[in-house]
């Protein structure tokens, strides 16, 4: 891939390969390896990106850079409320982009730490697999570098966005504690 062909991060905006996906990805046994969940129980986000989606696009873990962005249909992830998904797409270091997915999924991304930009109804209409893709996830813009058509959708709220940029929910609440002096900065 040539050097300015890179996926790459700048704060908010990811610019990279579309994953595209359709729609009833399941948590178990789509979006994390229904096996491995059954016999190990992990929570390091590297451990986890080699399996994430490994069912689908086997592909996926060993050409994924940083920076790319994978777009999901309706009724992502859905099924059972595991973790493991999520904080493997945040060791992947991707952005993701999503047309519908149940509440459980939604805090789950956001304990995780994923940025991404939810209920983007009809984004899979301006891309493609292999696209090269830019989205702001503080603003909700999609941009499809490669054919020039682009979508804006409702962001995340500003406080959710804190709490992906500190790493997650645990992340947050460290911050937080650390800023008021309840523990150790």
């Amino acid at each position: 891939m040539p050097e300015n062909e890179k996926s790459k991060r700048d704060g908010w905006v990811f610019e990279g390969r579309c994953w595209k996906f359709g729609d009833n990805v399941p948590n178990d046994g789509g979006l994390m390896d229904k096996f491995f969940m059954s016999q190990l129980l992990e929570y390091n986000p590297e451990t986890l990106a080699p399996l994430v989606l490994n069912n689908i696009r086997p592909e996926l873990a060993e050409e994924c850079q940083p920076g790319d962005i994978l777009v999901f249909g309706k009724r992502f992830a859905h099924g059972n409320p595991h973790i493991q998904g999520s904080l493997g797409m945040k060791g992947l270091g991707v952005g993701l982009v999503v047309e519908g997915m149940q509440r459980t999924t939604y805090r789950l991304l956001i304990s995780a730490g994923v940025p991404f930009i939810p209920y983007a109804e009809g984004v899979r209409e301006i891309v493609e697999d292999g696209d090269r893709v830019r989205i702001n996830i503080e603003t909700g813009t999609v941009e499809n570098l490669t054919n020039g058509k682009s979508m804006s959708f409702e962001p995340l709220p500003p406080f959710l966005l804190e709490v992906i940029e500190a790493g997650g929910s645990q992340g947050h609440l460290d911050k937080r504690l650390k800023e008021e002096g309840k523990i150790p900065a």
